[in-house]
């Protein structure tokens, strides 16, 4: 009975056009669900309906059963997501989160009434596995091997260790630096192939 007229209290976001006015000026198209301060969910567009739909064997409950339940059915931590909520200073949070074998991206907005009181919080969110598995990918790629990375100035931004001695970056430069020793081997390449190309045309105009 309790939960009944508590959940009665609650206005239907539908029935409140300045709250989804606010949150699809904040969020563009996307998966879409809100959540009042009670971190209960009252509003998920056709959009997450959708999607959600695709995954529903990884949730606790169907989708059409989603509206008035916790978002700590999301949640494998729910202690941990409600300590982010707890601040608005926290917002907006930007987090991974895993959902069975699934990993979903997800940002979180605080919305407000007329009166600028927090009155819940939207969340865009979308399932990122694929995208996610190949920056874990290249990053252990990136982080197993000598690699540098620079800008279309020639600056290194990035460089990983170990290189070996004699490759020109031993230098100790800071990201953002130029490579000189590795500039000017180039050059030295550069020139050395040049004159290599001119000596072998000069010999066959000799010949002819």
């Amino acid at each position: 009975m309790e939960h009944q007229s508590r959940k009665a209290a609650v206005p239907d976001l539908t029935e409140h056009p300045h709250y989804l006015k606010q949150i699809y000026k904040l969020l563009p198209p996307c998966n879409l669900i809100y959540a009042d301060k009670d971190l209960v969910v009252r509003y998920m567009n056709q959009a997450s309906r959708n999607t959600l739909a695709k995954i529903e064997h990884l949730l606790p409950c169907k989708v059409d059963e989603m509206i008035g339940k916790s978002i700590d059915i999301f949640h494998q931590t729910p202690a941990r997501a409600r300590q982010v909520l707890a601040s608005e200073k926290n917002l907006p949070h930007h987090a991974y989160i895993q959902l069975g074998q699934e990993k979903i991206e997800q940002t979180i907005h605080p919305v407000y009434d007329e009166k600028g009181a927090l009155v819940g919080y939207a969340t865009a969110w979308a399932i990122v596995t694929e995208q996610y598995r190949l920056e874990q990918a290249m990053q252990a790629i990136f982080n197993s091997r000598p690699c540098v990375e620079f800008d279309i100035e020639g600056n290194v931004r990035a460089r990983q260790r170990p290189f070996p001695a004699d490759d020109g970056l031993h230098d100790r430069r800071s990201p953002g630096q130029e490579p000189q020793n590795l500039r000017a081997r180039c050059r030295s390449r550069s020139a050395g192939k040049r004159d290599a190309l001119g000596e072998i045309q000069g010999s066959r105009g000799a010949v002819r």
